[in-house]
């Protein structure tokens, strides 16, 4: 699919992104995309941007230029609440966030918003 732009719609997709931090640059014209049933690492050293782009793509960050795209809509701007709605979410580096839990219970604490049923429901 092509968006209006021209670009091919990717499930998610930054373009041209940069941000700074007063003098610092932490991002400079930054664009990736993901395609359907693709695996993305983003590595490199500290002080790379990698927390930076993941911030930017599940909108914590805004970037001063460029866009972030899910499904060929701008999501840029956006809260992080509204893009978590639209499928969109990252995790951070705790190690403990719900101690006590398993790895698949923290996953499934975050994924709460996205469910569509109710407690009986989802008894049931």
């Amino acid at each position: 699919m092509t968006t209006n732009n021209g670009h091919v719609s990717s499930p998610l997709a930054v373009r041209g992104a940069t941000l700074k931090f007063g003098g610092v640059t932490a991002l400079d014209d930054v664009s990736i995309s993901v395609a359907d049933d693709e695996l993305l690492a983003i590595i490199g050293p500290n002080g790379a941007g990698k927390t930076s782009l993941l911030n930017v793509t599940a909108g914590f960050y805004r970037p001063q230029k460029g866009r972030v795209e899910l499904s060929g809509q701008d999501v840029t701007g956006l809260r992080v609440d509204q893009i978590a709605g639209r499928g969109l979410a990252r995790t951070f580096q705790g190690t403990h966030l719900f101690a006590g839990q398993t790895v698949v219970e923290n996953i499934m604490i975050g994924r709460h918003m996205l469910m569509k049923s109710n407690v009986v429901q989802a008894f049931f």
